[in-house]
């Protein structure tokens, strides 16, 4: 069962309109030879009829003029034996001219008649040629003489104009076929031209809608690739799918695409937006404990200045640092979240590296069609170039055949002028798919690009991951310096003799927990800043 039309490939259709336009041009070129060669047989089968029926008169007035000369001979020289023979010869040669010119002029009615009439005058004539060659055999010479002065000397002069006339009629029937032949020849070629103008209008029209069709799929997708390029793409426009063939799945593959990326950059920018809060949580949660780790170290020179408050200021310091314990845990859960979120974001990047490669295919594919469609213009010209062949050989021929054969040289050249312009139409149409070649080219380009620029996002996804795993390394050693704090406090409350002991060791792990605290802090800023500069860059499609 066929497929509809808009579902056929590029290349289908590309062959089955040249197929159309060769067989149109073939198909004209064939009728135009048939019909050439016809009007060549009823013209060469008119110029025949005519010849001959010219000859058979002019014949029959040169016999005619033979047999009074041997007549006339006969009287003046009485013993002349060759007058007889002669007479009767010429006399039998016109019989069967008449004979003969009775069968040409069966579809001539008008002929016919004059030569029925010139029949009937010559019976007598030629009965008056033998009755005076009679009276010379009987020796009656004043009789012959006067038989031939009267009689047939008048009856020939009668039977010479309507054989003039006849020869004239003849000319001027010879005239009007060929007049009719020439107008046979002219309407003929009107007839071939305009068909082969129909086809060339058709075929170039079908021609036109596919190179339209065609080069409006791929200008679209090259703009939209372009706009990608120049990182203000829209991802919510779509390109129209008009048709199921090559430019049509170009289109369907650049829209999933679109709509895989438009997806990635809405999980990017989600993730940024949680990655920037999870810093900023981080970065708060760091200055409240290096806060605490100030206090706790003020409250320690207390201790040392009073004693009577150590029961009150160990309590604190227990509390803090079992708050700082707290905040080590939600620090470091954080950071393990963001850690995962960022792996994400790797995965999802090395998603969009493999439909960028996708596209780069379809797009090298359309390349491979375009060099296709090359081959088959190559044969189109070629056709052209053996009808220009075949048009100057008619035109050889037709100058051979001389004054009969100019018709036949005027439809020779306008078919070396069809020839020509289905030339210049392939070079037209040979420029406008190179113009695709260059277009899929600069596409290829562009998505080279965009597959550059997405692995620089990946790069950078990697280093916001590291970054993460070092908060994770300060949240783990702020943990641990805050168990650390706790259990000196729970030693300080149990034995409040060594508490002067303890003081210097407190104050130590004071100062080593307020420097992982900067650090940690440090590490949180580099990641908001990490998570702006990847919104930063995501913002510039707008999904």
């Amino acid at each position: 069962m066929l497929k509809p039309l808009n579902q056929w490939r590029l290349q289908t259709k590309l062959l089955l309109a040249s197929f159309f336009t060769s067989s149109v041009f073939i198909g004209v070129i064939g009728f135009l030879v048939y019909q050439l060669l016809a009007t060549q047989r009823d013209y060469q089968s008119v110029i025949e009829h005519e010849v001959q029926a010219v000859t058979h008169l002019q014949g029959m007035l040169a016999d005619g003029l033979l047999a009074g000369i041997a007549v006339r001979n006969k009287i003046l020289n009485p013993s002349l034996p060759q007058a007889r023979p002669v007479t009767e010869a010429a006399i039998g040669r016109i019989n069967q001219s008449l004979a003969e010119l009775r069968v040409l002029y069966q579809t001539t009615g008008q002929a016919l008649t004059s030569l029925e009439k010139f029949t009937q005058a010559w019976q007598k004539n030629q009965a008056d040629k033998l009755q005076v060659l009679q009276l010379i055999e009987a020796g009656d010479d004043l009789g012959a003489r006067a038989h031939l002065v009267q009689v047939e000397h008048k009856g020939w002069f009668k039977l010479r104009q309507q054989l003039q006339a006849l020869v004239e009629q003849q000319k001027n029937h010879f005239a009007e076929q060929e007049a009719r032949v020439q107008a046979h020849i002219e309407r003929e070629f009107w007839w071939t031209l305009g068909f082969t103008l129909a086809g060339i209008l058709i075929g170039g029209l079908l021609m036109y809608t596919l190179v339209k069709r065609i080069a409006q799929g791929i200008r679209q997708a090259m703009l939209a690739m372009q706009q990608i390029a120049s990182g203000e793409a829209d991802l919510q426009h779509r390109l129209p799918v008009a048709c199921y063939d090559e430019v049509g799945y170009l289109a369907l593959a650049f829209n999933a695409f679109i709509e895989n990326l438009q997806e990635l950059v809405h999980q990017v920018q989600e993730t940024g937006h949680q990655l920037s809060v999870q810093a900023d949580r981080v970065a708060q949660r760091t200055q409240i404990s290096s806060k605490r780790i100030n206090q706790q170290k003020q409250q320690t020179d207390q201790v040392a200045v009073a004693m009577n408050q150590m029961a009150v200021t160990v309590q604190h310091v227990a509390e803090h640092a079992a708050d700082a314990a707290n905040a080590g845990h939600d620090a470091d859960d954080q950071a393990i979240c963001g850690q995962h979120e960022v792996e994400q974001t790797v995965i999802t990047l090395q998603q969009l590296l493999a439909s960028i490669g996708a596209s780069a295919q379809a797009i090298e594919h359309l390349n491979q069609d375009s060099q296709r469609i090359t081959k088959v213009l190559e044969v189109i010209q070629e056709v052209a170039e053996q009808t220009n062949l075949l048009a100057l050989n008619a035109a050889i021929e037709a100058a051979r055949a001389g004054e009969h054969g100019r018709g036949f040289a005027v439809v020779a050249d306008e078919v070396r002028a069809l020839a020509a312009r289905t030339h210049t139409s392939t070079q037209e149409i040979q420029t406008i798919v190179d113009a695709w070649l260059e277009q899929t080219s600069q596409a290829v380009q562009a998505m080279q690009q965009s597959q550059h620029q997405s692995q620089t996002v990946s790069t950078q996804a990697q280093e916001a991951r590291q970054a993460l795993q070092h908060i994770h390394i300060s949240v783990e050693r702020i943990r641990a310096m805050s168990d650390q704090i706790a259990s000196a406090s729970e030693q300080q409350s149990q034995v409040a003799e060594a508490i002067n002991q303890h003081l210097t060791s407190i104050d130590n792990l004071a100062s080593e927990s307020d420097q992982a605290a900067q650090e940690a802090y440090a590490a949180s800023q580099q990641m908001h800043q990490l998570a702006q500069r990847l919104h930063t860059l995501m913002g510039r499609f707008h999904a």
